[in-house]
């Protein structure tokens, strides 16, 4: 039996912050950054979420444009685009900020 120390814990997480930004600023809406960090849960409600809006803004949207109602469409069009949008923006903000952590708690390393 030998007397070995434990490791030390892990400070920050082993996953890349780049990469985590990358994906957030290009398929944030659909929760991909989330899904690297391992945060499974809350990426993959984002992901459903995004598609429910995306299937609400393209069905509801053609049926009040066929229906020849313009501004309702485009409005309706516009705010699923919002909805989907906000998620991701407090993420990259989380991000730029350095207080986005991953699934196990740990903050990503420094830039």
């Amino acid at each position: 039996m030998t007397n070995q120390a434990a490791p030390p814990p892990l400070l920050y997480s082993p996953r890349d912050h780049a990469t985590t930004l990358a994906l957030c600023v290009t398929l944030g809406s659909f929760g991909a950054h989330r899904l690297y960090a391992g945060r499974f849960v809350t990426g993959t409600l984002q992901l459903l979420s995004s598609l429910a809006c995306l299937a609400a803004g393209i069905i509801y949207g053609w049926q009040a444009f066929t229906t020849k109602h313009y501004i309702v469409a485009v409005g309706f069009i516009l705010a699923m685009m919002v909805a989907i949008a906000i998620w991701p923006l407090v993420d990259f903000w989380l991000l730029h900020k350095g207080t986005f952590r991953d699934g196990d708690g740990l903050p990503l390393a420094p830039r």
